[in-house]
């Protein structure tokens, strides 16, 4: 037996996996020990540049602190070698299928294709050059996986289901742009894939694009502008021309060489009904393909992967569609591919079984001591409270806004309660005057974060979302106690994307809510990422003093510091 398989067998240890996203955006680092994530960051929350480019260095350091390089059993990395990438990439422009759709639109976009490739792949192969120079040094067993099913292994492995649908949709990734896979007996066999280019992801970019937003970083302000818009309007007939659901599959029309097409429909149709037909293909395409493999495997359980389910709108249409349950990993997007190529890893030396998460509160944790260093640093008197939970809900009750750092940072995209800003949810005009002071879109709406207990008070037809909901990752129709009680979160199609907590979670985030709800008997709280408008959430006290200052708030709350903004414009200004 290795002298490492012995010594696991003799400590009952279990393998520890680091997990390695490392190519194009959004890199960053994770550990899996016995099966399990322990520690996950991407390079973003530290270098602070959104959705960061680049070998993550930065992440491996600050893992260094927590895991010893000796403990380290293997590397997964979720990117494959160069050549047989290439060779998937190279079959996937000049698929045939495409030309019986449209052979003038897939002739263009497979020279568009072989130009990007060629160039792509050159920086690829140095890339990985690099990548290697860096795992020799740490002298470990390096394993590259392919990266859907590594979406496939974080959702499953993460999904507490022992049998369930999985499904990964994105843009691309290594030559495709979706799978569907039978979870079952701690394994995934694969049912289905989606060649690229019939990529819902890429449908959603293109209209990211034309809008005059950022790909891959803007697609939820399309999702938000789509509730203004009609989504019966005469766009929705042209679009539904780009992508369709048909014999088990999802089509589209070619579209990289459809992009001045979709262009010249902005001369034709306002943005927001361009959005929310393009909103309404999607949820329809794509509810249509997991419904059909639903029907054809006779499993109702869903677990999803992709950053085309950071899309909270179509997953709420999903579990419509009669899931028994829909969960979708908490960092679906490529940035979740670290953490879940060492699931993947795991369950090959088979050490992996579903699981439920407890909690995402993978990242960085600062002390009070650290706290108050950087404070000082920074020159901000701060008051010391044994009870700063109680002293934040009474600062609610009187409508200020409190940016709230507290505990080890959220994994994933979104502010959990950790890196939030926080404010009541009675105000309908905050959208208005508080995404102004973060220097954000005035469309895009808050969230709100809910007692457990009062959930269903305010969501309808949660039944199989709960646990989605526990992270912040589906929208649900609101009641009419939510609509009068909490209107700042309910966005202008009725829907909400709650996180609900418990006070087993976050307990000092809980506390603040409870305290809250006891001053006005309101269960909610808005709650919105601790942020300026096109950087990362904050990760560091340093982090959390500048956006504070940048984005004119009432109070920081930082560990058992508070702090008071004498310079903001205060409840009377706005």
């Amino acid at each position: 037996m290795p002298i490492n398989l012995l010594k696991r067998f003799l400590l009952n240890a279990g393998m520890k996996i680091l997990g390695v996203t490392s190519l194009f955006h959004d890199t960053g680092i994770a550990v899996v020990n016995k099966g399990k994530i322990t520690h996950a960051i991407n390079e973003e929350r530290l270098s602070r540049k959104k959705m960061h480019v680049g070998f993550p260095y930065r992440s491996l350091d600050y893992i260094k602190q927590f895991t010893k390089e000796s403990d380290i059993d293997a590397i997964a990395v979720s990117d494959i070698p160069a050549k047989e990438l290439f060779s998937k990439i190279k079959f996937a422009m000049f698929d045939p299928s495409l030309y019986t759709v449209n052979p003038y639109y897939a002739a263009k976009s497979s020279a568009m294709m072989t130009r990007w490739v060629y160039k792509t792949m050159k920086w690829y192969r140095k890339y990985q050059k690099e990548q290697q120079h860096v795992f020799e040094k740490l002298g470990k067993r390096v394993i590259r996986l392919e990266h859907h099913p590594n979406h496939a292994a974080s959702a499953y492995f993460t999904s507490g289901k022992k049998k369930c649908l999985v499904i990964t949709i994105d843009n691309h990734g290594d030559g495709i742009c979706g799978s569907v896979s039978i979870g079952e007996n701690n394994q995934l066999t694969r049912l289905d894939t989606l060649p690229w280019p019939h990529s819902p992801g890429f449908f959603y970019a293109m209209i990211t694009k034309v809008l005059g937003f950022k790909v891959g970083r803007h697609e939820g302000k399309i999702t938000g502008l789509a509730a203004y818009g009609n989504p019966t309007s005469a766009a929705y007939s042209e679009i539904k021309k780009l992508m369709w659901f048909e014999n088990g599959t999802i089509k589209t029309s070619a579209m990289i060489g459809r992009r001045g097409w979709v262009k010249a429909l902005t001369q034709k149709y306002s943005k927001e009904n361009l959005a929310a037909a393009f909103q309404r293909v999607l949820e329809e395409t794509v509810t249509a393909y997991v419904a059909h493999w639903m029907h054809i495997t006779g499993i109702k359980d869903i677990a999803l992967a992709g950053g085309v389910f950071g899309n909270v709108k179509l997953n709420q249409r999903i579990l419509e569609a009669g899931a028994s349950s829909a969960f979708i990993h908490p960092h679906m997007s490529d940035g979740g591919t670290g953490a879940g190529a060492a699931l993947h890893y795991a369950m090959l030396e088979g050490e992996a079984k579903p699981y439920e998460l407890h909690d995402v509160y993978f990242g960085p944790n600062y002390s009070n001591e650290e706290i108050k260093a950087e404070l000082d640093k920074q020159g901000l008197k701060a008051e010391y409270l044994d009870d700063i939970e109680a002293q934040i809900a009474e600062l609610l009750a009187k409508n200020n806004v409190v940016a709230y750092f507290s505990g080890a940072m959220e994994y994933g995209p979104r502010a959990l309660g950790a890196r939030s800003i926080i404010y009541p949810a009675t105000d309908p005009k905050v959208n208005d005057w508080l995404n102004k002071r973060l220097q954000r879109t005035e469309w895009m709406p808050f969230a709100p974060y809910t007692l457990e207990r009062y959930a269903k008070d305010c969501y309808k037809n949660m039944d199989g979302g709960e646990y989605a909901a526990k992270f912040m990752t589906i929208t649900f129709d609101c009641t009419d106690f939510m609509k009068e009680h909490s209107p700042a979160t309910v966005h202008v199609d009725g829907t909400a994307r709650p996180q609900v907590i418990n006070r087993n979670i976050h307990k000092p985030y809980n506390k603040i809510l409870e305290t809250y709800y006891k001053i006005t008997k309101i269960p909610s709280l808005v709650n919105t990422s601790f942020n300026m408008h096109e950087e990362p959430i904050v990760c560091s006290p340093y982090d959390a003093i500048r956006a504070f200052k940048l984005g004119h708030l009432d109070y920081l709350a930082m560990g058992n510091y508070l702090v008071k903004n004498d310079n903001a414009p205060g409840t009377d200004k706005r």
